[in-house]
């Protein structure tokens, strides 16, 4: 049957346009997953079934091609016909609105106008203008899935999680050499974390600083003379037991020390005049105190030589040294413990001519082990979880399932980033 919504009912039509179908008997039922093609704008469609106003139908893998971007920016849509044959409506070029925006974040151009094709939608495609090919990213799924055929049987629905900002209450972070940043998550950069400035200065010949916990491994510090400091002619890093890891003169206000430093571990950053005495300038907590950084934590002082839990002194604005050029972030989602069928794992990146690879892993014991599917490799965009379910011996729907994901770069002025993650689910 066709059906009356258009493009012009609101921004979403095309999502009520699938809804619409599946209401009246014409949705995906399992599978039929849109992927980038092995050649030049090309979409595959993988293999599946559907119904098409109530009837069942069987769909086999296969291509569809699109044609070349135009001057302007469009959006195209795969859809499966009454036979289980895929089909490009091609869209009408229109310049992006909002103006710099890409995909599914524009409302112009407009997917074309299906109110009078028969059939179900899968995909939508964002060509860019003057576009030879097209990418992962450039492909949204849009499958309506709903299982329990014209023949009978339960009826299913589509759940999902996700995350976007990867603070959200019930999605779990772990980093390695990666933090998360402005919403993604991304390679460990150089961070300082400061303390409050000095309330008191006094003269002293030992050793002044302050106790550091790095967060992640560091290459180095870089730190300055607090603003009551005067006269010091050398900075240290210095183990927990206060031993001299590393040193380097001081001509400025401020110092580097380059030495490995172990996250998690205990050091102190410190400064002193060679024996002589100098101005130590310093801040009096009252009590234990910590100043929270992303790549070290401020965590006491070092007054003399010797741990001083309330004061701070010496040296401020300390900057953990680290430019990763590998890391890794697991992300676990939430997601209801009676579904029937793991459907879709999807996500968004960003390479900045980098490396951002995605794995999925499942765990049967409760977290305590976890095995990548796909035998191993990075996934694609809209990777079915649903074919692994029926293909990997021990993945099945009671099985937890997280995003792993590894980033790399050669250049590390370039920032690649992982930017959402997607699971759904059939319950």
């Amino acid at each position: 049957m066709t059906d009356p919504i258009q493009n012009g009912f609101g921004a979403q039509a095309l999502d009520q346009e699938a809804l619409y179908r599946a209401l009246a008997g014409s949705y995906v039922a399992f599978g039929c997953t849109p992927s980038v093609g092995a050649n030049a704008l090309e979409v595959d469609v993988a293999s599946g079934t559907i119904s098409v106003n109530g009837s069942e139908v069987s769909v086999a893998s296969q291509p569809v091609t699109l044609t070349s971007g135009d001057s302007d920016p469009r959006k195209d849509v795969i859809y499966l016909d009454a036979s289980g044959t895929a089909q490009v409506a091609e869209g009408t070029p229109a310049p992006a609105q909002p103006n710099g925006e890409t995909g599914r974040d524009t409302y112009q151009p407009q997917p074309v106008d299906l109110s009078g094709v028969t059939g179900v939608v899968v995909g939508e495609v964002w060509v860019p203008a003057g576009a030879s090919d097209v990418t992962a990213g450039d492909i949204s799924d849009r499958r309506p899935l709903v299982s329990g055929l014209a023949g009978g049987g339960d009826t299913y629905v589509e759940g999902y999680d996700a995350t976007a900002t990867f603070s959200e209450s019930d999605v779990e972070v772990q980093n390695t050499q990666t933090q998360v940043v402005n919403e993604s998550v991304k390679l460990f950069d150089p961070a300082t974390t400061s303390r409050t400035g000095d309330s008191d200065s006094f003269s002293s010949t030992g050793k002044v600083g302050v106790e550091i916990n790095p967060n992640v491994d560091l290459d180095g510090i870089t730190a300055d003379v607090s603003d009551q400091t005067s006269d010091v002619t050398t900075g240290y890093v210095l183990d927990s037991s206060t031993n001299v890891i590393s040193s380097t003169s001081i001509s400025s206000g401020s110092f580097t020390v380059d030495t490995s430093l172990s996250a998690e571990s205990t050091y102190f950053v410190a400064v002193d005049a060679g024996g002589n005495s100098f101005t130590e300038g310093q801040y009096d907590y009252g009590g234990s105190w910590t100043e929270s950084g992303t790549a070290l934590d401020l965590t006491g002082g070092l007054n003399a030589g010797s741990a001083d839990d309330r004061r701070a002194l010496g040296v401020n604005n300390i900057t953990g040294v680290v430019n990763a050029t590998s890391g890794m972030a697991v992300i676990e989602l939430a997601s209801p413990s009676n579904i029937t069928d793991w459907n879709v794992a999807t996500f968004t990146r960003t390479l900045d001519g980098e490396t951002v690879d995605v794995f999925v892993a499942y765990s049967n014991d409760g977290g305590s082990t976890w095995t990548r599917l796909n035998g191993g490799s990075p996934i694609d965009r809209n990777f079915s979880l649903y074919d692994e379910q029926r293909t990997v011996s021990g993945f099945d729907a009671s099985s937890n399932v997280r995003f792993e994901v590894e980033l790399q770069r050669d250049n590390t002025s370039n920032n690649p980033t992982f930017d959402s993650a997607v699971q759904s689910w059939r319950f």
